[in-house]
């Protein structure tokens, strides 16, 4: 306990004399935490020149506020609290900038192309509850990416009577729909 009171003695009388403009008590500072401080940072950006820029830009707003230095009670903690929130800044402003850029990415073109898609498969379904229903199942299973064994193995049914229903059922849809789109929906 002595040793922490000591230490922490020690750092309010570095804090002082870095308030009072002792550059030699920052120098000191400076080199007993960067490279601690520098390695924690990294750990989080995975990014070396961007935590050291991070580590050494908190050192600078420390200098130009160094007369508040005075107030600070603890070490350490202080220290890396600073440091803490300022990587939670870095996260933030990266996450609202991949945002960003995820909303100007999306086009309007492609969100029209899902408002196709989603009124397409609309309509199939629509469209597949008039259909037996066996063929019905079958298909459904089908656009859910299942293959034609999967849908035999879960409905309980053989692999040539999947094969038929599938038959069937894109049959009576051809009609109603473009054969590509059917394609491109039961391959």
């Amino acid at each position: 306990m002595d040793a922490i009171l000591e230490n922490n003695n020690a750092f309010q009388n570095l804090l002082a004399r870095i308030a009072a403009g002792d550059t030699a008590a920052y120098d000191l500072l400076f080199r007993k935490y960067y490279a601690s401080m520098v390695l924690y940072t990294d750990n989080i950006l995975k990014n070396k020149s961007e935590s050291e820029d991070l580590v050494s830009d908190l050192f600078c707003t420390l200098y130009n506020k160094r007369a508040k230095l005075a107030e600070v009670k603890f070490e350490k903690s202080y220290m890396f609290t600073l440091l803490h929130n300022r990587v939670i800044d870095v996260l933030r402003r990266k996450k609202r900038f991949q945002q960003e850029e995820l909303r100007d990415f999306v086009s309007e073109d492609s969100v029209e192309e899902v408002i196709f898609e989603v009124e397409l498969y609309a309509r199939l379904n629509e469209a597949i509850d008039h259909l037996p229903r066996k063929c019905a199942d079958v298909l459904r299973l089908k656009m859910e990416g299942l293959d034609d064994c999967e849908i035999a193995e879960k409905l309980g049914i053989q692999y040539e009577t999947v094969r038929s229903h599938v038959k069937r059922g894109v049959g009576i849809l051809r009609g109603k729909f473009d054969k590509t789109l059917l394609l491109y929906i039961f391959l």
